[in-house]
């Protein structure tokens, strides 16, 4: 393994924020104007804070990373220039959709809104100009110029037909061609990043077509959720023709059409209704095959570059994040070698997952999950996938490594990277847990619970065959708690204690996790502390936790 760069794509979005809110900060703006430029650009940055993943930025960053380790100053000042164009671009749509409500600008009132997203745009081109400056290539550079001409001249066009409203587009097909041409940002984040990264004219035509189709995936999975995943509809209460929308009137029957026009007329308290409706029409099932056509695509088009790297990996989760919380998604044979990838820590977790198999073959485990390595710090069971998610400290230290040592409150890297493989054992014997309970049809809605069944099965699992580690494991509890228990909230110290009264077995009505990362991690580990002093052979833990139901009460 080689050492552990520095830059991740949470830091690089950080720099790319930081020097667009030094640009506004340079400007020769009253400072009322000022202050509405920052509050739109922290109004993002917020959201990029809680999902740096989510970000349009990311998009540009694993482009880049599947050709080039480093970024630099030219990456950030590209990144710059996306992101003022997309700020610009959004804050424009604000306005001529008249929803200002409850963001910046609302108050200021259309007038001002509109120079401030002149201003944004201006910004742009500005720092377009500089990273154009520092490109080394003069072809190369007029090649940015033309990308930015033509998806600016396809997002205008697609905008102007939005703006037709019942006259432009109508069918499922032009209502998406409208979107695509509308939301090409995205494009020109993708080819901006592939220019960068100095891919050859037929990647850059993949990864263009890629972005298109993920504009369009993108539109589909927000027209969804804005009918079925909120209180209230904005596109329903406007008559907007989003593509449910669109394939509802194209599919409906003549009695459903006119039972929508009369319940359209009763929002919101017809809003149940009219999902019935929609759903009822099979619009949403249409909805969901186009979604798949265009992961499927987005799959086979980073399949064909043949780069089967791990930002490639990360850009198929991104898309498979996004399908996946409409549906579950199916396995895509066409991008297996990126998404389960051969190396000595990924042949490690794969050694763990057999092991466990056989090591508890007496008491007829479950095959194999699917074993699936990510860029996020923590073990995951999937339920929906039936997959174990694990950190890919072979691939992506960089996203994974500082987090986790920055919760530790050290600096050496390759001590934490030691540590997380020296605990691998512990934790791929808590997530295959999860997924036993799951497949033998014990898993409830408790997450806590689900965590101190996987906890105490974990533990009786270790002392038999990994004594060594106990010691370590311990030893690891006490030096985090050391540093965060005094710190821990009254809920965190509530939800420990509740697992330690006798007959406790998990709430009817659960909400979750109910408290933070850091103090997830502070609960699991001080439970993991508490469990190791208990007395529990693993064929008891076994019975409890995993028998099936109605065969052994637990």
């Amino acid at each position: 393994m080689s050492l552990i760069p520095r830059q991740n794509l949470k830091s690089f979005i950080e720099a790319v924020y930081q020097r667009v809110e030094v640009a506004i900060g340079n400007l020769q703006f009253d400072s009322s104007g000022q202050e509405l430029l920052k509050a739109t650009l922290n109004a993002c940055h917020q959201k990029a804070q809680h999902n740096p993943q989510g970000d349009v930025l990311a998009i540009f960053y694993l482009i880049v990373k599947s050709s080039r380790d480093e970024l630099g100053e030219q990456a950030e000042q590209l990144g710059v220039f996306c992101l003022l164009y997309i700020l610009a671009l959004d804050l424009f749509d604000d306005v001529q959709d008249e929803d200002l409500a409850g963001k910046p600008h609302e108050q200021a009132g259309a007038a001002i809104a509109i120079n401030s997203a002149l201003t944004l745009f201006v910004l742009g081109l500005k720092a377009l100009h500089e990273s154009i400056q520092l490109e080394p290539d003069v072809a190369l550079g007029f090649e940015y110029l033309k990308v930015f001409h033509r998806v600016a001249l396809l997002a205008s066009s697609g905008q102007y037909k939005d703006l037709m409203g019942a006259a432009g587009a109508l069918s499922p097909e032009s209502v998406l061609a409208m979107q695509q041409a509308k939301t090409s940002s995205l494009s020109l984040v993708a080819e901006c990043a592939a220019l960068f990264a100095r891919c050859d004219q037929e990647n850059i035509k993949r990864y263009r077509f890629l972005s298109e189709q993920l504009c369009q995936l993108l539109q589909v999975v927000d027209d969804t959720r804005d009918i079925f995943g909120k209180r209230f509809s904005p596109d329903l209460a406007t008559k907007k023709i989003t593509y449910p929308l669109a394939c509802f009137l194209e599919m409906a029957s003549a009695d459903q059409k006119a039972q929508y026009e009369k319940l359209i007329a009763n929002l919101p308290s017809s809003l149940k209704e009219i999902r019935a409706l929609i759903y009822n029409s099979r619009a949403i099932k249409r909805c969901a095959e186009t979604i798949e056509r265009l992961r499927l695509s987005i799959h086979d088009e980073l399949a064909a570059t043949g780069n089967t790297c791990a930002a490639h990996r990360t850009l198929l989760h991104i898309v498979d994040t996004l399908a996946g919380s409409l549906y579950v998604i199916p396995a895509v044979e066409s991008s297996r070698s990126i998404l389960q990838p051969e190396g000595l820590w990924h042949q490690r977790v794969k050694e763990l997952a057999l092991e466990l198999t056989a090591n508890l073959k007496a008491f007829n485990p479950p095959p194999v999950p699917l074993l699936l390595p990510w860029h996020l710090p923590q073990w995951m069971y999937d339920p929906k996938r039936k997959a174990i998610y694990y950190p890919d400290l072979e691939e992506q230290p960089e996203e994974i490594i500082p987090l986790q040592a920055a919760f530790m409150q050290t600096e050496d890297l390759e001590a934490v990277r030691s540590g997380l493989i020296s605990q691998a054992p512990v934790i791929m014997a808590h997530e295959f847990f999860h997924y036993w309970r799951d497949f033998s049809g014990n898993l409830t809605r408790d997450y806590w619970f689900e965590e101190w069944a996987a906890n105490r099965l974990a533990i009786a699992y270790v002392k038999i065959y990994y004594p060594e580690l106990i010691a370590e494991t311990l030893a690891l509890a006490n030096q985090v708690l050391k540093l965060y228990l005094s710190s821990m909230s009254h809920s965190a110290q509530q939800i420990l204690e509740k697992f330690f009264v006798p007959g406790y077995k998990g709430r009817e009505n659960p909400t979750g996790y109910e408290v933070n990362l850091t103090e997830i991690a502070l609960i699991q580990l001080a439970m993991c502390q508490r469990l190791y002093a208990e007395e529990l052979s693993l064929e008891q833990a076994v019975c409890q936790f995993l028998a099936v139901r109605g065969l052994i009460s637990s």
